[in-house]
């Protein structure tokens, strides 16, 4: 591009200072502390390969916002594999150097969970979808349960309820239990088997995010869990799991609760995230597509 200059920005500092100026701000992901809580999480920290334009003026204009993933050897979004909504951040009126920042990445680069930006997507197929519940309108489970037609699950439950009296909690307590059923579950496709994003979640528990744990025990051990993060009136809905071999319908529970929790919180959605994880759908999720690229490099 001409009068343009490209830089690769390898410390947290100018990093910040440049996400703040582009970042949309919109979405969890696209806050630079939610992002640095997983990368910090890594030790040693991955290498930061931010690519960065500036105008003549020496202004940023677009951000190409990378990290070396130490395992794999590839070049990544910004705080790993867990994040989600990712993109090329561009200055308003700027939009053509989308293409310009991508070509100017040589190194190979695996790009997981983008989503549209009519420039790099337009035409990709997208790989899976990113699953949302919008609650306008519903007020309670019940109302959930009129418009969208559940009111077969809705009865499963309370004879669930009836059955095991169970204990609804939320705070900061079931991580622990969260990760055994990860782990439990999808061995070594767990998101706990890189030991490094239970740091992060730890370290968003303890954080000034509006980070929760909600869990349901039964008799006095939480048997199900899930965690979430309350963000500019969004409920994200990051990892759950539950003890299902035992309890079936715990699973379903949760997600009800989930549901009840977001509607109390004046959560005007839910972003449950990537992948129908074989509940979104059931549950009458809305879903937008997400794309992936992988490039060699040259």
């Amino acid at each position: 591009m001409e009068n343009a200059s490209v830089r690769i920005i390898d410390d947290e500092e100018n990093l910040r200072e440049i996400w703040g100026t582009l970042s949309p701000q919109k979405t969890l992901y696209d806050d630079f502390d939610f992002r640095l809580c997983f990368y910090k999480s890594w030790s040693p920290r991955p290498p930061l390969f931010c690519y960065a334009v500036f105008d003549a003026d020496g202004k940023a204009i677009g951000l190409f916002p990378l990290q070396k993933n130490i395992k794999k050897g590839f070049l990544e979004f910004f705080g790993g594999q867990f994040m989600e909504y990712n993109k090329i951040f561009v200055a308003d009126g700027y939009e053509a150097i989308t293409r310009f920042l991508f070509e100017a990445v040589t190194l190979p680069k695996n790009l997981e969970c983008m989503i549209g930006d009519g420039i790099l997507t337009r035409d990709l197929a997208p790989v899976d979808f990113g699953y949302f519940l919008i609650l306008q309108d519903i007020f309670s489970v019940e109302d959930y349960s009129r418009i969208y037609d559940r009111g077969k699950l809705l009865k499963n439950l309370r004879r669930f309820g009836k059955k095991w009296n169970p204990e609804i909690k939320i705070g900061k307590e079931g991580l622990n239990e969260l990760i055994c059923f990860s782990e439990k579950r999808f061995g070594r496709d767990s998101w706990f088997a890189d030991a490094e994003i239970g740091v992060a979640f730890r370290n968003l528990l303890m954080s000034s995010f509006d980070a929760r744990m909600l869990s349901v025990s039964i008799n006095g051990a939480i048997e199900a869990a899930a965690f979430s993060v309350l963000y500019k009136n969004i409920y994200y809905y990051l990892l759950g799991g539950s003890n299902h071999k035992e309890f079936p319908d715990i699973g379903n529970l949760l997600i009800m609760e989930v549901i009840k929790d977001a509607i109390v919180s004046g959560a005007e959605m839910i972003d449950a995230g990537f992948g129908d994880m074989n509940w979104k759908e059931y549950w009458r999720f809305s879903k937008i597509p997400e794309y992936e690229i992988y490039d060699a490099g040259v």
